[in-house]
């Protein structure tokens, strides 16, 4: 991975010349909702959240970015400095309201990625990947997805990627998975499996990953009433 600092670089060079390019034109920029995925290890939630950026032509927030972001503080502060301050006042009412009572030990790294995220779904355009996006977005403006399929598929997958034996593989599914559902239940008093905090449940079993964009780009169009023409 590029260093932080450029990639939140280019990030916010991309978010100001939306604006400058809009000024221009002497119209807002159109803003276009975003997409959250939650998926479980080995299940294709981070591949079908990549094809969907390149459907869509949005940029794409995976989890170990977010990660970094959040836990590196010059990085968070020059993403919320891409908001005005109005905006920027706004996303600090919601992060303070959302932690009144929070009985979450590390508040400030919770602090940093629910600004992080609230920032990003300001400026759209995107599709989030795990570290319960979720939760954090107005679900009236996101499309949540959840990527779901049997464990026996997602060892067998994880078995043939990395070569290994599906004991070992199965291990390493049941362990991460494990681990996000802890994440989840510490961060957000929330479980990852509990289906009304999605919109959408895929089964990668069921569909390819052709068919899953082609489901969730007719999900979009139906919830925002609309789809960027590039898809």
């Amino acid at each position: 991975m590029a260093k932080i600092e450029e990639i939140v670089g280019r990030q916010v060079a991309a978010w100001g010349q939306s604006l400058d390019v809009a000024a221009r034109e002497g119209k807002r920029p159109e803003h276009w909702p975003i997409i959250t995925v939650s998926r479980e290890f080995g299940a294709r939630g981070a591949a079908l959240a990549g094809r969907l950026c390149e459907r869509l032509e949005f940029s794409l927030w995976h989890k170990e970015l977010v990660q970094a972001i959040a836990e590196d503080s010059d990085a968070s502060e020059d993403v919320m400095a891409s908001l005005d301050e109005r905006r920027q006042k706004s996303v600090e009412d919601a992060v303070l309201g959302a932690l009144m009572g929070s009985k979450v030990t590390n508040v400030q790294y919770v602090r940093s990625l629910m600004r992080l995220v609230q920032v990003i779904a300001i400026h759209g355009s995107a599709v989030i990947v795990g570290r319960g996006a979720n939760f954090i977005c107005k679900p009236d403006s996101t499309l949540r997805l959840r990527v779901v399929s049997p464990l026996d598929d997602r060892v067998s997958g994880y078995s043939r990627l990395k070569k290994i034996s599906e004991r070992e593989a199965r291990q390493q599914v049941v362990r991460t998975d494990a681990e996000r559902a802890d994440f989840v239940q510490h961060h957000f008093r929330s479980g990852v499996d509990e289906a009304w905090s999605y919109d959408m449940v895929l089964n990668s079993s069921t569909y390819s990953l052709d068919d899953m964009v082609e489901i969730v780009l007719l999900a979009y169009r139906t919830k925002f009433g609309r789809l960027p023409k590039t898809a």
